[in-house]
């Protein structure tokens, strides 16, 4: 399987937008304070961060 150079910089962008919005959203106060709130988030975002630390600690 290949990807082109462009194809994974339009995701990566696409990605961050998607991130950057959801958290735009929130803190506008346009996403209810119950799904903020909601300990299933907060376990995926400790999942999200744990992630990113393996990736930096692996590089």
């Amino acid at each position: 399987m290949s990807f082109s150079p462009s194809g994974l910089l339009l995701a990566s962008l696409l990605y961050l937008i998607l991130l950057f919005g959801i958290a735009w959203f929130t803190e506008k106060g346009m996403v209810p304070r119950r799904w903020v709130r909601h300990p299933l988030v907060y376990v995926l975002s400790l999942g999200v961060y744990a992630g990113i630390w393996a990736v930096y600690g692996a590089v």
